[in-house]
């Protein structure tokens, strides 16, 4: 409809609205005893203060002017008329003990809730009685006024689905006879039920907040183009010498939308070939954006019936819908959902925008996965390639390893140009909140609470709110980075800024907790926070809060195993109680369910609404960032409890573990737990210890109650937690337990041994499912179901046992080095297998938070040649190690650190060592080093980095004294990764008398005069490492 048109509507809602709730005021004071005495309950007082007076009064007059305003009245009181009959069908289940006042009261208050948000600007006038506005107002209304008076919530949805039955027959039966001449009316303006369905659904999807009652305000979204080689670096903190100059340049930043425009903007006629990928990490508003993105455009779509009409898919329901249909997995959905053929004629001519969220939840993230969902996306544009050319593709992810960068290459990329005036393929990165708008957004959030109670707030919570009330911003953002509690590129995520919100509201003291602190945090707040579906009053106590840790625990596990199977975290609430049974209690879920509803489950609503989304008893989490978390706390729980238990199983404690490979998130956030349990383990106690403890509690309570829990730990039980009891409605955690912690050095060392057990150990796990079956006489082989399984995560929990080592046992900067690998005699054979079996899955050299757990190999008892050729070992950490009788044939060491190291009967040979870091050699017995490039512009390292003679005489292509020649094309810019690579072999040299500095100089032939002073400058700069007097047994080159 034409604005022109739809404003002389729109204006009759508010003044509706206005003069509905002073007339039912009146009404009530002047008839309120009438009222009363005439009334039989809660039902027919409702229908008496609110329906049955507008329709006596406000709509007498109605019948003479039905269709005027396109029949807004009309559509109006029907709504009203089949409410009142609506919730007439479930009076049973409604209370009948509330007073007129009260009844009266919440009537009232529904009105004016219901009116916020219904200006003039946002009602679209859609000709569908279901989505008629006044009818949705309506329903609305009634729905607010049975949650406030508590009826359970399946009575609401009975309620809602006997009104969405209905209210097409009471519409046509109160305009009458005028009802064809109204649908010929509003022919034009008259879109299709399913399109004004999925439309609305689309609209509705932007709420921003993970509570029901929360929607909050949305701050413009801006980006900046990022290089593809650099999508490993977008999370790095930007480092500038002033705030001045971060200020400005966040203040170049532009609008997303405006960098979208620009991307489609070039070669307009056609889009098939492009994909536009916009990349950033957990928490910077990527899937807030889409939403709000696409609900513009609907929006914009439903009052005009032009522009571009928007489909949005959240890829973590890839495993719901086909792939494999000729126009992929959007067709699927949306056929599936909501009887949309788009192919069909009538929506085929849209111009589409597809919105593609969450390619990282869409199963495995290799590249065989990741290039099936890719082609299963692009089949949209198959519609019709000739007429309809100009539909968009835009995907968000988090950045990943294997798969993504090819795409973000392949699919007509953004391009700039570097210094030498060459393409170079560029990503959209999200940047996430300014400084600005981090306050900003803070400020207006908590302004437009209205029930903070200023007294009850203390500390740095006061001071914001303080600041509030006298309408002073305060800079929460510089508080925040100068204590150290988040840094610039954490306080760019708006889920901090939410989480700081909800923590400052509740009056939770963050300011010196850091990142994982404000995560545990607003956890255990959510926590403290759930509420009982019949009873909004129910206060968790801290018994409770612990078994419902359990639960949540239980549940991630969960997750990561239906993500591990390919169904993206999709969690039957019948399959989290299984996994609380620890067994297959039946197969029919309803059973399951029922048999749970007197234990405490089911009826917690926080499992719907505080940490979960829910659909038909199918749950997902709010934010993926909460299963990753509650996934690192479940993989602590396991080494605490297997650890530290005398009778603990620990091919139990592997199975457990082995469940599914973790994403990066929950690996730094299962790290940054093992360095808080380092942390707060210490056997000093002060205020910051404590507050460490604190974070730790709920996780070591939850594992010393029985309740929820198949990993309970007697240890921690008998020894710790129930020396001081908790009272029945207790929410503080015990000082006692604080004071006394349960875990000390000696149990930080326990929990050591059991990790370099689990490495050392000579089995492994699959998470797969299968039937052994005999092929001879002793069942062979095995059936497998589970199939898509990549053989890298047969090692997850010696992975997950290689951090555990290393986090709570490294310890580089002591005099005397502790090295988790080397003093614990690490199978160095395991350690390879680790590498080996990624290589093969992933054809990567590990996954990116693994390359610094190899530190340290001890392969000093090594006594037989050790095959390493074909191995990459790109960007692994292997300081500190000590490598004796390997031969690495045609291997990858590019961007390896080998610093502290010693070589023993090592052979490097025609192996890559680009930009690898090799310094501070230890010790070097027969180490050949042949033909293995250290530049890709040719730069080798040959006989003066080995001590034993093997061909350099027999060499025919270059004189035998000669090390390395460096062609002329080389950059000056390459010396330093060049000079990182063979510095340490150099100093070594000159330290043992292989050669002095002259002789060095001789081992290189230079053809570009700039790079050969600048090379030769460096090689002076060692000539303090030379040694006087040279080893007689050396030759003096």
């Amino acid at each position: 409809m034409k604005k022109k048109q739809i404003e002389s509507i729109v204006k009759i809602i508010p003044d509706f609205f206005k003069n509905a709730t002073d007339y039912l005021k009146n009404n009530f004071t002047e008839n309120a005893q009438e009222l009363i005495n005439n009334s039989n309950g809660t039902i027919s007082l409702i229908v008496k203060l609110f329906a049955q007076p507008l329709i006596d009064k406000y709509f007498q007059n109605i019948d003479e002017k039905k269709l005027e305003n396109f029949g807004y009245e009309t559509y109006l009181k029907s709504a009203i008329l089949q409410a009142s009959s609506s919730i007439e069908s479930i009076k049973e289940s409604i209370p009948s003990n509330l007073s007129p006042n009260i009844i009266f009261s919440i009537i009232e208050n529904s009105i004016k809730e219901e009116t916020i948000g219904y200006f003039q600007e946002n009602i679209i006038h859609i000709f569908q009685p279901k989505y008629h506005p006044a009818i949705i107002f309506v329903k609305g209304h009634y729905l607010r006024i049975l949650k406030e008076i508590k009826v359970e919530s399946e009575y609401c949805e009975l309620f809602i689905k006997h009104f969405n039955d209905n209210i097409e027959k009471k519409v046509i039966q109160e305009f009458g006879d005028a009802y064809n001449e109204h649908i010929q009316r509003t022919e034009e303006y008259r879109l299709k039920e399913n399109e004004v369905q999925f439309l609305l659904k689309t609209i509705k999807a932007s709420k921003i907040g993970l509570k029901e009652s929360e929607n909050l305000k949305y701050e413009d979204t801006y980006a900046e183009w990022k290089k593809v080689s650099e999508i490993r670096d977008i999370e790095e903190e930007l480092f500038f010498e002033t705030d001045d100059e971060y200020d400005e340049y966040e203040s170049q930043l532009k609008p997303i939308e405006d960098l979208i425009e620009n991307y489609f903007g070039k070669n307009p006629e056609s889009h098939l070939d492009k994909i536009l990928f916009l990349i950033a990490d957990f928490g910077k508003g990527k899937s807030v954006f889409m939403r709000h993105y696409a609900s513009q455009m609907a929006t914009n779509y439903l009052k005009t019936s032009e522009g571009p009409f928007p489909i949005y898919f959240n890829l973590r329901n890839y495993s719901k819908y086909s792939n494999e249909t000729n126009l992929g997995i959007i067709s699927d959905y949306l056929e599936s959902d909501f009887s949309i053929k788009i192919d069909d004629d009538y929506f085929q001519r849209k111009k589409y925008v597809f919105l593609i969220d969450s390619l990282d939840e869409s199963g495995d993230l290799n590249k065989k996965s990741i290039d099936k969902v890719i082609n299963s996306i692009k089949r949209i544009q198959r519609l019709d390639k000739i007429k309809y050319r100009t539909n968009r593709i835009i995907i968000t992810s988090r950045p990943f390893d294997e798969g993504l960068t090819h795409h973000l290459t392949e699919h007509t990329p953004f391009i700039r140009k570097n210094s030498e005036q060459r393409d170079v393929p560029c990503f959209l990165s999200i940047y996430g909140f300014t400084k600005i708008q981090f306050n900003d957004w803070l400020f207006n959030t908590l302004s437009s609470l209205t029930n903070i109670d200023e007294n009850t707030t203390t500390g740095f919570a006061k001071e914001i709110i303080d600041s509030i009330k006298q309408q002073q911003k305060k800079d929460i953002y510089s508080e925040l980075l100068k204590n150290k509690t988040l840094s610039k590129s954490e306080l760019r995520r708006p889920i901090f800024a939410y989480m700081i919100h909800q923590l400052i509201i509740n009056n939770v003291d963050f300011l010196a907790i850091g990142k994982l602190g404000v995560y545990l945090s607003f956890l255990n707040l959510l926590t403290k926070e759930a509420k009982h579906i019949h009873d909004s009053n129910y206060t968790v106590n801290l018994t409770e809060e612990l078994e419902f840790r359990n639960i949540l625990h239980a549940t991630s596990s969960l997750w990561m195993y239906e993500r591990m199977k390919g169904k993206q975290g999709m969690l039957k609430k019948a399959d989290i109680c299984r996994v609380l049974e620890g067994k297959f209690i039946s197969t029919n879920d309803n059973d399951v369910l029922e048999s749970f509803k007197n234990n405490g489950f089911t009826e917690i609503q926080f499992l719907s609404h505080s940490y979960f989304g829910e659909d038909n008893n199918v749950l997902h989490f709010q934010h993926q960032s909460f299963a990753e978390i509650l996934l690192a706390e479940y993989y602590l729980k396991i080494f605490l409890k297997y650890s530290l238990d005398e009778d603990a199983d620990i091919e139990e404690a592997r199975t457990k573990l082995a469940i599914g490979e973790p994403t990066e998130q929950t690996i730094l956030f299962f790290k940054e737990l093992l360095e808080l349990l380092r942390e707060a383990s210490t056997n000093k106690t002060n205020s910051q210890v404590l507050e460490k403890r604190k974070l730790l509690f709920p996780l070591m309570a939850s594992l010393s109650i029985r309740k929820h829990n198949r990993v309970f730990s007697n240890t921690l039980h008998y020894s710790w937690f129930q020396k001081y009891k908790i009272d029945e409605n207790q929410t503080e955690y015990p000082a006692g337990l604080l004071n006394e912690w349960c875990i000390n050095e000696e149990k930080v060392t326990r929990i050591i041994s059991f990790a370099a057990n689990i490495i050392n150990s000579k089995t492994y796990y699959l998470p797969i499912q299968g039937k052994p079956k005999t092929a001879l006489f002793d069942l062979e082989i095995l059936e497998v179901q589970n199939q898509n399984v990549p053989t890298s995560i047969q090692n997850i929990d010696k992975w997950l046992a290689l951090i555990v080592g290393n986090y709570l046992y490294n310890d580089l900067n002591s005099k005397k080095k502790k090295i988790f690998n080397f003093d614990n005699k690490i199978n160095f054979n395991h350690l390879f297998e680790l590498i080996r079996s990624w290589n093969y899955a992933y054809n990567h050299s590990s996954p990116f938070w693994g390359k610094e757990l190899f530190i340290g190999i001890n392969m000093n008892d090594n006594l037989s040649q050790l095959e390493l050729s074909h191995y990459d070992f790109d960007g692994i950490d292997f300081s500190h190690s000590y490598l004796k009788n390997i031969r690495s044939w045609a291997a990858n060491w590019s961007r390896t650190k080998l610093n502290s190291c010693s070589f023993q009967n090592v052979d490097f040979i025609t192996s890559l060592f680009l930009v690898s870091s090799i310094r501070d050699i230890r010790m070097i017995d027969n180490l050949t080093i042949m033909n293995c490039q250290a530049s890709t512009t040719g730069l080798s390292i040959l006989e003066c980095f080995q001590t034993r003679d093997l061909i350099s005489k027999k060499s025919n292509f270059r004189p035998h004294n000669m090390s390395a020649f460096i062609p002329n094309q080389t950059s000056i810019h390459s010396l330093n990764d060049i000079w990182n690579t063979i510095e340490g072999f150099m100093i070594y040299g000159l330290q043992n008398s292989f050669f002095t500095i002259i002789g060095l100089k001789k081992l290189f032939i230079i053809e570009n005069p700039e790079f050969e002073k600048e090379f030769i400058k460096k090689i002076d700069e060692l000539k303090n490492h030379q040694i006087k007097k040279l080893n007689p047994h050396q030759k003096k080159i």
